[in-house]
């Protein structure tokens, strides 16, 4: 997405969703209304919580 690890440290996990839904969305894939791009799970197993 073109984040430095830095700013992605600093972003709260609720900033993160909304720039994956973004950036997903502008390239072309279709919102399936589930309201999370990553699990919480998968979020941690990334080192992103």
């Amino acid at each position: 997405m073109g984040f430095t690890p830095a700013q992605v440290d600093e972003m709260s996990a609720w900033e993160f969703a909304a720039c994956a839904r973004g950036y997903a969305r502008a390239h072309g894939a279709k919102d399936t209304g589930t309201g999370a791009v990553m699990s919480e799970t998968r979020m941690r197993d990334l080192g992103i919580l």
